[in-house]
């Protein structure tokens, strides 16, 4: 990302003092992560990055759509844990994984 212009400056200081706006962020790693191409990513196993994620996603789901969206993970979330109960859950998430750990200095561990 480069630098702001003057103007691009000016436009996210008036979006960022709108009191009709919230700006969620991840408190430890001090940034927004988000559904969208261009957002970052949630740390790996980051609490804070993932409830600021999962929030965006939802709040970007119109108003009249979110409880049909909502019932649906409720519904693979029932389904999934079902599975494992029965021990016919089959997913295995890094199989192989490669481990890299990096202390950010904020007492977290992070992949990158």
């Amino acid at each position: 990302m480069g630098r702001l212009t003057e103007t691009e400056k000016a436009q996210l200081l008036e979006e960022m003092w709108d009191t009709k706006k919230v700006i969620l962020v991840c408190g430890r790693h001090k940034i927004a992560p988000g559904p969208d191409h261009d957002s970052p990513k949630p740390f790996s196993g980051c609490r804070d990055c993932w409830q600021v994620y999962w929030t965006r996603t939802v709040a970007r789901i119109p108003p009249g759509e979110r409880r049909e969206w909502l019932e649906k993970i409720w519904a693979t979330l029932r389904v999934m844990t079902e599975m494992v109960e029965k021990g016919t859950w089959d997913y295995q998430p890094f199989a192989h994984p490669k481990v890299l750990e990096k202390d950010d200095g904020n007492g977290d561990v992070s992949d990158d």
